[in-house]
C-alpha cells in the first residue's frame, strides 16, 4: 500500500501557485462552481471539529513552528480510507495552520478518467492547465483547487494563507542556499 498523501508543499509548488495567480483576468473571472470542502473536510475547521468528524484521524506531524516562524504553527494529520462521493475511496492529508484547516489533500483510488470527469462536473472546466506533469487549477477569491493527474490527487487550499507562506518559503530558500561567490 502506498503511503497516504506523501506529497508535501514545496517552494516550486508555492511558486506554481503564485504563477497561477498571474493567469489572465479572463480565465480568473470564470465562475467557480466548487465549495470550500472535499468530502467532510471543510477549510477553516478547528482541530476539535476534525477529531469529532474523523474518529480515525492520526497526527502525522505535531504542531511545529521551526520552519514557519514564531507566529505560525503547523500540524499535519491523516485520515485513511474515506469514502468521498463521487470520488470513491480517498486518503486524506489535512494541514492545519494556527489550529485551523488550511489545506486538504485527497489521494483517490478511482481511475484517472473518473476523477477528471467528476472534477469537471463539480467545478467546471479548469481555469488553467499545466502539461508536464499534468496539473489542473481552479481558483476563486477564497480557495484554490488543484488536481495532479500523475498522483490522482486533489488539493484544496485556503488562499488567505498563500501570500504569507509563499513569502516565508522564499525567505527560507534564500537563507538555505549560500550566495554564489565571485570568481577571482
Amino acid at each position: 500500500m502506498r503511503e497516504c498523501c506523501a506529497w508535501r508543499p514545496s517552494v516550486p509548488y508555492l511558486i506554481a501557485l503564485a504563477l497561477f495567480f498571474a493567469v489572465p483576468a479572463t480565465a480568473q473571472q470564470e465562475v467557480w462552481r466548487g465549495t470550500d470542502r472535499i468530502g467532510k473536510a471543510r477549510l477553516g475547521m478547528s482541530l476539535s471539529e476534525i477529531e469529532q468528524e474523523f474518529p480515525s484521524v492520526r497526527t502525522k506531524q505535531t504542531p511545529t513552528t521551526q520552519k514557519l516562524g514564531s507566529d505560525l504553527t503547523s500540524t499535519v494529520m491523516e485520515v485513511p480510507d474515506q469514502q468521498i462521493p463521487p470520488f470513491g475511496k480517498c486518503h486524506l492529508r489535512l494541514q492545519l495552520l494556527n489550529g485551523r484547516l488550511y489545506q486538504v489533500q485527497a489521494r483517490c483510488d478511482a481511475a484517472t478518467e473518473k476523477l477528471e470527469r467528476e472534477l469537471v462536473t463539480l467545478y467546471g472546466p479548469a481555469h488553467f492547465k499545466r502539461e508536464e506533469p499534468v496539473i489542473w487549477y481552479w481558483r476563486n477569491t477564497q480557495c484554490t483547487l488543484t488536481y495532479s493527474q500523475k498522483d490522482r490527487q486533489i488539493s484544496l487550499a485556503d488562499n488567505s494563507w498563500a501570500p504569507a507562506l509563499f513569502s516565508r518559503a522564499l525567505q527560507g530558500a534564500a537563507t538555505a542556499a549560500p550566495a554564489p561567490q565571485p570568481t577571482p
